[in-house]
């Protein structure tokens, strides 16, 4: 008990999922910021071929569990830039 009153009364129920993603506490926002860095960082290191010494990472495959395309392209025959390079590093960076 906190303050004479139970734990579960403190809670603000009112508040959905939008508002907490929206308005994010301290400890929230730090796990985006956190996420959104290794997020870059990941997708900097795949730009550069470091990822992994023999394939590419396609973050469209990764992220849809390979629904739309492979994951993991051998690097010799994978493009070294692709459109979802871009779209992952702006989702992260919007984390970041």
């Amino acid at each position: 008990m906190a303050g004479g009153r139970r734990m579960s009364d403190m809670d603000d129920t009112d508040e959905g999922f939008a508002q907490m993603v929206m308005n994010p506490s301290r400890t929230l926002s730090n796990w985006f910021v956190g996420l959104g860095a290794l997020g870059i960082f990941l997708a900097v290191l795949n730009l550069a071929g470091e990822i992994h010494p023999n394939y590419r990472v396609s973050w469209s495959g990764v992220l849809t569990f390979e629904i739309t395309n492979k994951a993991f392209e051998d690097i010799a025959t994978a493009p070294s830039f692709v459109l979802s390079d871009i779209v992952f590093i702006v989702i992260c960076g919007i984390f970041a």
